[in-house]
This record gives C-alpha cells, sequence and structure tokens, in this order.
C-alpha cells in the first residue's frame, strides 16, 4: 500500500522555490539600481 515516489511530488522539484528565485531577482536588480542612483548622488554619474 505504499505510494510510489513519483506520485508525490507533482511537480515540485525545483532546485529553488519560485518565491525565492523571485527575491533574489528582485535583491539584483534593486541592488544595482540602488548603486546607480548613490553613484548618481555623489556626481560619479552621468559620464
Amino acid at each position: 500500500m505504499s505510494v510510489p515516489e513519483t506520485a508525490k511530488k507533482k511537480g515540485k522539484d525545483y532546485p529553488v522555490g519560485p518565491v525565492l528565485l523571485g527575491f533574489f531577482m528582485f535583491v539584483v536588480t534593486g541592488s544595482s539600481a540602488l548603486f546607480k542612483v548613490i553613484r548618481t548622488a555623489t556626481g560619479g554619474g552621468m559620464a
């Protein structure tokens, strides 16, 4: 009466969860935008 291992997963075999992936993308894009704002505010941008 044991359920096979393939029937348990149902497509949940992501190496990273979609929430974690979205958070990672937000951090990467947010940090690059923040860096650009800081660089422009300090006078290093607009070259």
